[in-house]
């Protein structure tokens, strides 16, 4: 008898408590899908806050992680090398964050299928978009695609929904330890193939994750491209907190004091982080929302109260009627139709509550309708640097470490830069071998790259690939010196600056070819070992 009351008691609770969910979440007051297709036509209101869902995919094209190579290939690179001290080879097991695994890594373990997934996820709703922004993935996997797949990448890209139009470089550079031509360079290679395959000049910058932003980028890559605002993610903890504060965190940047307004640019510091909030995340399982009205489960009331919630709290530390939410981080998407299917659902319902607009979207919509609503904005004279994520947290370290891998860097930038101009005045017109050297240039500019902020593996096989384009632009160079005479090889020195040089050592007679870059008489004192 005393287990049939106590039995009879929970029933008569969990009925109370069930009965409290109902009220509180009635699966009736929302119209759910018509013939398995939820309402995501959205288009602007000027009457309530618009929020713009900016799906995307952080994907950091970093080195691989686990180098298998043989012996006489490491002493190979370490002679070639010349400034490495010692070389460590080191294979980890690791399956996340761009500066663990690495470049091909990633690429056969997930961006081709982010890429894969999000093109046959537009096809399916005209209303969805997707933004990629980084070229060194984008074009291994364009080339891979047959004349179908391309044929509707391109009709994508010309209708906007494949957003291909933000940043645009082969990786998305470090700001403080590049040389600007570094920056430049990569930037413009990218902007390059962009416009030979599709036509279009990418228009909005996205630095969403380097430590900190400097006037360079502000001002030559930001302005100076062409772009028409720039996004990031990563300034002061007290900075952000003050802009926050007083609705800046949207401004205008003019960072060069000499070429004044003409060097500004409209700037973005994303709300959180570049990621999704919370439970938003649709990378993570468990973060559906689910609105079978048959399951006991039924949250579609919670999802959009907390949905509407942090887009008010957006709205509430930024001007006017429009801010964007990232639907996206890093290396998501690989299941993209987890991703949409969740955000059709998330605009359906939301804009049924009426509380805010949600709409698919991109950053040049976005930015063109912040730029009409007529606001005042502050202005920014200077850079972000250093960057402090928190009290004692300064990302500053990274100016200097990594010495060996920022020299060799700007040795691989430097040899480019002269083989180039040899190549352009002679016209050998053999510069595709070339294209191998920029591409290794361009990538260890990534700001888990130069930076140094990568595992010791990752920085080995950076070397590695600049070695391997050096070897190229060397051949290079000696074809070109060929077409005008010279009739021997040359060969790089690399290893001057420890005094060891094969053919000055190990020769009694050898030649020495200087060349002069500049466009004015320089004097150099030049050093060689014998």
């Amino acid at each position: 008898m005393r287990t049939r009351t106590a039995l009879a008691a929970v029933a008569t609770a969990a009925a109370l408590v069930g009965g409290a969910v109902d009220a509180a979440c009635d699966p009736s007051k929302w119209k759910l899908p018509v013939d398995g297709h939820y309402d995501t036509a959205a288009k602007i209101d000027s009457q309530k806050l618009n929020v713009h869902l900016i799906a995307h995919s952080h994907d950091d094209p970093c080195v691989s992680v686990c180098l298998q190579v043989v012996v006489d290939v490491i002493t190979c690179m370490g002679i070639l090398m010349g400034y490495v001290s010692c070389c460590w080879v080191t294979c980890v097991s690791v399956t996340h964050r761009g500066w663990l695994v690495g470049v091909d890594q990633y690429y056969m373990e997930r961006v081709q299928y982010i890429l894969d997934t999000a093109v046959e996820e537009l096809v399916r709703n005209p209303d969805r978009q997707f933004m990629f922004v980084e070229q060194s993935f984008f074009q291994r996997w364009w080339h891979e695609q047959g004349s179908e797949v391309q044929a509707t990448v391109k009709q994508l890209v010309k209708e906007g929904r494949m957003d291909l139009t933000v940043n645009g470089g082969w990786c998305m550079h470090d700001e403080a330890t590049p040389h600007y031509i570094a920056m430049v360079d990569q930037t413009a290679y990218g902007h390059k193939l962009l416009m030979e395959e599709f036509g279009i000049s990418p228009r909005i910058g996205w630095q969403i994750d380097p430590f900190g932003h400097s006037a360079t980028q502000g001002s030559l890559l930001s302005q100076g491209v062409g772009f028409d605002a720039l996004y990031f993610a990563r300034i002061d903890y007290q900075d952000y907190d003050q802009r926050k504060k007083n609705k800046d965190l949207e401004f205008i940047w003019r960072p060069s004091k000499s070429r004044g307004k003409s060097s500004e640019v409209f700037t973005g510091e994303i709300i959180d982080n570049y990621c999704p909030p919370g439970k938003f995340d649709f990378g993570n399982i468990g973060n559906e929302i689910q609105d079978d009205t048959e399951l006991h489960d039924f949250d579609v009331c919670d999802e959009v109260d907390q949905f509407v919630q942090n887009a008010q709290m957006r709205g509430s530390a930024s001007k006017g009627n429009h801010v964007f939410i990232p639907m996206g981080c890093d290396f998501q998407y690989d299941n993209s139709r987890h991703w949409f299917k969740n955000m059709d659902k998330l605009i359906h319902y939301v804009n049924q509550d009426a509380r805010v607009n949600v709409l698919y979207s991109n950053l040049s919509y976005y930015t063109d309708l912040k730029k009409a609503e007529g606001l005042t904005w502050s202005v920014k004279t200077d850079d972000f640097m250093p960057y402090a994520s928190g009290k004692h947290e300064y990302w500053s370290g990274f100016f200097t470490s990594r010495p060996t891998l920022k020299r060799f860097a700007r040795v691989a930038n430097v040899l480019m830069q002269q083989v180039r101009q040899l190549n352009s005045v002679y016209q050998s017109h053999h510069s595709s071998e070339l294209e191998s050297l920029q591409r290794a240039v361009g990538l260890v500019q990534h700001h888990d790259g130069l930076s140094g902020t990568e595992k010791q593996s990752v920085a080995d096989d950076y070397a590695l690939r600049l070695n391997d384009g050096i070897i190229k632009a060397e051949k290079e160079m000696n074809e070109i010196l060929f077409v005008i005479g010279e009739k021997e090889p040359y060969h790089f020195c690399l290893m001057a600056n420890t005094s060891v040089c094969d053919v000055s050592t190990q020769n009694d007679d050898f030649e020495v070819m200087v060349h002069n870059a500049l466009p004015r008489t320089s004097v150099q004192t030049i050093s060689i070992p014998i």
